[in-house]
């Protein structure tokens, strides 16, 4: 899976693969999302939630070491 996959409205992930922890949440930072919790995926991979005010939840999917962004998503 890959960042640009998918559209995360507010911010542009055309092309991008996967991220640095801390560059994707700035990213979302300057989008106004907030991150509102934390928990654990299959494959050793970590849940980390944002919310907007106006587009909604955003789930992130992060490594094991939560370093990497590997896909993020509007979910249904």
């Amino acid at each position: 899976m890959t960042l640009g996959k998918h559209k995360i409205r507010g911010i542009t992930l055309k092309g991008i693969k996967v991220l640095p922890a801390s560059e994707f949440e700035q990213m979302m930072t300057d989008a106004q999302y907030r991150k509102t919790y934390i928990t654990t995926a299959s494959g050793d991979r970590w849940f980390v939630y944002f919310e907007h005010l106006f587009f909604g939840k955003v789930e992130a999917v992060y490594s094991r070491d939560k370093k990497i962004v590997i896909t993020a998503y509007h979910p249904k």
